[in-house]
């Protein structure tokens, strides 16, 4: 008796962390799946994550229903201004994480139906080549918690981004 109740102990805390470590399917595990909350009236977010495989495979496109479009971006700098440009595809090397992370690779959702709000939850599907499919849970964290526009302002070019001047962060 006491065996099968440690049991249920051990699939409580499962559930209870899937939403932070994710999925594992066909060798594919996808964690730390975040995006921050939106300021203001704020119609467009980018989603993070870490993806991990097993073999070689490639994200092919995302997909969510809180937003009208979901695709894949990177941040680049082209001629000493950081410009986010959309990208077709993602290669994943087998046994190497791959991050997508702020000033870098993201997953860029427009149109969003409502404002995302510190501690919310929402799915988010990643399409891959091999391993099809993969659904994940994406955590919604305080706008606080990003990096100060003192900071964005002094890196290169992250001032001629349009709407980051006098954005709110306290929130």
């Amino acid at each position: 008796m006491k065996y099968l109740s440690k049991l249920r102990w051990l699939f409580l805390i499962c559930v209870c962390l899937l939403p932070k470590f994710a999925l594992a399917a066909d060798g594919i595990n996808i964690t730390d799946v975040w995006a921050w909350a939106t300021p203001g009236q704020a119609t467009n977010c980018a989603v993070y994550l870490t993806i991990r495989s097993g073999e070689n495979d490639t994200v092919l496109a995302a997909s969510t229903p809180i937003a009208a479009s979901a695709s894949l971006h990177v941040h680049q700098m082209v001629d000493g201004v950081a410009k986010m440009m959309p990208v077709s595809r993602v290669d994943i090397v087998a046994g190497t994480p791959f991050r997508f992370a702020p000033m870098g690779y993201h997953i860029m959702l427009a149109k969003l139906r409502a404002p995302l709000k510190a501690g919310d939850t929402f799915p988010l599907t990643l399409q891959f080549d091999k391993a099809g499919s993969v659904a994940v849970l994406v955590s919604v964290r305080p706008l606080r918690d990003r990096m100060p526009t003192a900071a964005m302002s002094a890196m290169p070019g992250m001032g001629s981004m349009p709407g980051m001047s006098g954005m709110d962060m306290s929130k």
